[in-house]
């Protein structure tokens, strides 16, 4: 399927354009109308895949056509690690190049200035926070941050957070009731590059999410696998 035939703004498709993307990768394909019409989703697919896109893209569109005048955080994008939360960054830089929309990263590591620099990111907000769990809790806990207007929340690679240990943490982003996400879990987990079906970890690690995360209510995984 082309970018062209899906329910994409203007602006989007110009910068798929520009990057001469036309082509949907499977993923994306299944996912990208999914997320257009607000609903939430668990997806999983191979490395290489194009998942960061398949959520990056209808987000674009999201945040572009119900626009917020307050100048807030509108979606967080959490991540396992720093260089993964670097890498989405630099995505959503390429893709959002004819769009206003602004993006900012926490992530662990750094000195006192960097904490200083990232509080005063998250209090004058910024469309999109791609953060690390761990880091985005101090601050909400620690920086007086309290973050109100998030509708989007999407966790990158569920099942490896799951796997180093953040599952506390994860749940712990759920203890904040004024964060009234239209996708509430939108969960894209890697997988080995392998055929057969998912491993029985990663079912489980779905399942767990989705036990958690009560309003998920589309999953993509066998298809994609």
């Amino acid at each position: 399927m082309r970018f062209d035939e899906l329910n994409l703004g203007p602006e989007v498709l110009e910068g798929l354009s520009a990057m001469n993307f036309k082509e949907t990768t499977p993923v994306q394909e299944l996912t990208i109308p999914v997320i257009l019409e607000g609903r939430d989703l668990i997806a999983c697919a191979q490395t290489g895949t194009g998942k960061t896109a398949a959520y990056i893209l209808p987000l674009l569109n999201l945040l572009t056509k119900n626009k917020n005048g307050d100048d807030a955080v509108r979606a967080v994008i959490i991540a396992p690690t720093r260089e993964l939360a670097q890498q989405i960054d630099m995505q959503f830089e390429g893709f959002s190049y004819f769009l206003p929309i602004s993006t900012f990263v926490v992530s662990g590591g750094g000195d006192g200035a960097q904490w200083d620099q990232q509080k005063r990111g998250l209090l004058m907000g910024a469309d999109v926070v791609i953060a690390t769990p761990g880091r985005l809790i101090s601050h909400l806990v620690n920086s007086g941050v309290k973050l109100p207007f998030v509708e989007y929340l999407i966790l990158d690679e569920a099942d490896r957070m799951l796997d180093m240990g953040f599952y506390d943490e994860l749940m712990q982003l759920k203890t904040y009731s004024d964060w009234h996400c239209k996708i509430a879990a939108c969960a894209f987990a890697k997988i080995p590059s392998r055929k057969g079906g998912a491993p029985a970890e990663l079912k489980e690690y779905r399942e767990k999410v989705k036990s958690q995360f009560k309003k998920i209510s589309y999953i993509i995984l066998q298809k994609l696998i």
